[in-house]
């Protein structure tokens, strides 16, 4: 596959959810989308998200499939205080991996192309154009399209290699314990503390 050159409208490197769900919509619009995924297998690392209904506003649906839990209550602690908050709708707790592949089957249904293996290599500018250097293996690739899209997360190295400033992380960790007995499934509840940081406990599945 040395030398060829592939041609879309865009090109969105990371199989990203935010990437996906931007394939799908370019895809529906009518644009060649091709989505370029460095890994070999779109299985993302287990990590639940607690999202709000307005999900279903973005994507139209939240499948049944894709949803572990709902959350009805939140409960609040300080040091010196502690509440509980009835949510009028419940939030929703999902895995990542199930909210990925189904974003990945409506981008492959809109008519996206999905590339795993690919490895962003850089720009390669020639004359008035620039072109996506990719790489698989041995074999290296060039690809080119109207509009490219950086979908590869915070740490973003299209970002980098168009000299783009990247935000400011903070990092986030997920553990999963034993909740204690007699745990209302429905509640999730948050520790504030002032010295230290914001936990939660909740049920994730």
């Amino acid at each position: 596959m040395k030398n060829e050159i592939l041609n879309f409208d865009i090109i969105i490197i990371g199989a990203s959810t935010s990437g996906l769900y931007a394939a799908q919509q370019l895809a529906e619009a009518g644009k060649r989308v091709a989505v370029f995924e460095k890994e070999n297998v779109l299985e993302p690392a287990r990590r639940t998200y607690i999202i709000t209904t307005g999900l279903e506003r973005v994507l139209g649906e939240i499948p049944a499939a894709t949803v572990l839990h709902k959350i009805g209550t939140m409960a609040v602690e300080t040091a010196e205080a502690e509440t509980e908050i009835s949510l009028r709708t419940p939030d929703i707790v999902q895995e990542r991996k199930q909210l990925t592949e189904y974003l990945a089957q409506k981008a492959n249904e809109a008519g996206a192309e999905l590339h795993l293996g690919y490895r962003f290599q850089g720009f390669d500018k020639i004359a008035s154009s620039t072109n996506l250097v990719l790489k698989k293996n041995e074999n290296t690739i060039t690809a080119h399209a109207d509009v490219i899209i950086g979908a590869d997360g915070a740490f973003s190295e299209v970002a980098r290699a168009a000299g783009i400033s990247t935000p400011p992380v903070v990092p986030l960790i997920q553990a999963e314990i034993a909740l204690p007995p007699a745990w209302n499934p429905s509640l999730t509840k948050v520790w504030f503390d002032v010295e230290d940081t914001r936990y939660s406990l909740g049920k994730n599945g």
